[in-house]
């Protein structure tokens, strides 16, 4: 029996990964079942969709006739199912990968809002450094990622987001809250925490330090926010953070002021595999985003 958006969603997937087996993890479904839909969708069209053989898996000249049929048309049963308040959409489960910075600080004031108006859309987050976000970016384990743009890789889109300036960090009466703006030298006087060689905030201070020929001394490394967060209020040290981290972190006995460096600063981007059209889901989360950083 042919079930409308599920068999245009089973086939959608297999054409666009090139595999059944991925297009099954991506949609949460066992290979078997992913093949009876597709069997399925063959049978009512009375046409072969694919040319399979042990390695490959390719559209055959009737599937790539009927592709973009088939994609606007489970594009449009999708925002037919928005519209209708009456008919639920079909639960879509939709995996992004984001630093662990903007997991903490910018998600909690997305995704509430956009939970409330596509309910139907369930999100898994995998926090992780940009470069292991670029691995599960490659490896299908992930649709797309919210990181930092510090390096161009290939068969990555990168879209840009918004920007990231950098604070200092420091607890309640430390010295530093007597500088209204400071800079570079006259945070490093102080032992630093900073956070560990592979996120991008250590990567743009080190990157900063170099340009002005400075050395910090490092008191102890972190690799989450709030880590770090707690050990400067712990008295260990100052620490160069994003300054939205001040929305993440418990900051009841800490204080922070933007750092007068124009170098330290990141832009955020969307991260996608290149050559891939996004599914419908992640068009509409990073449409929201995008709206959401602007408004």
């Amino acid at each position: 029996m042919i079930h409308g958006a599920k068999h245009l969603r089973a086939f959608l997937a297999v054409a666009k990964l090139k595999s059944f087996t991925l297009a099954a993890r991506d949609l949460h479904v066992s290979q078997p079942t992913l093949s009876v839909q597709i069997q399925q969708l063959e049978q009512h069209l009375n046409v072969q969709l694919f040319e399979r053989d042990r390695r490959h898996v390719r559209l055959s000249p009737d599937g790539q006739r009927l592709f973009p049929e088939i994609e606007k048309l489970y594009e449009a049963t999708q925002r037919l199912f928005q519209a209708n308040s009456n008919h639920l959409p079909t639960p879509v489960h939709l995996r992004l990968g984001v630093l662990p910075s903007i997991a903490a600080a910018v998600l909690p004031q997305v995704l509430p809002p956009f939970k409330k108006t596509y309910p139907h859309i369930h999100i898994e987050i995998h926090d992780a450094v940009d470069l292991n976000l670029i691995k599960m970016l490659k490896s299908h384990e992930i649709e797309f990622a919210l990181g930092a743009h510090l390096s161009t890789e290939k068969n990555i889109r990168y879209t840009p987001w918004k920007e990231d300036t950098m604070s200092v960090f420091y607890p309640i009466g430390h010295p530093i809250e007597q500088i209204s703006a400071p800079c570079l030298t006259d945070i490093i006087q102080y032992p630093q925490v900073v956070t560990t060689l592979n996120t991008s905030v250590r990567q743009i201070v080190d990157a900063a330090l170099h340009a002005l020929s400075l050395k910090m001394e490092i008191a102890v490394e972190a690799h989450y926010l709030s880590t770090a967060a707690a050990l400067v209020q712990s008295g260990l040290g100052l620490a160069i953070l994003p300054t939205s981290a001040s929305q993440a972190v418990c900051m009841t006995h800490l204080r922070s002021t933007p750092i007068a460096a124009p170098s330290l600063k990141r832009q955020l981007v969307v991260l996608q595999r290149e050559n891939q059209s996004p599914s419908l889901a992640a068009q509409q989360f990073i449409q929201f985003l995008l709206n959401f950083s602007t408004s």
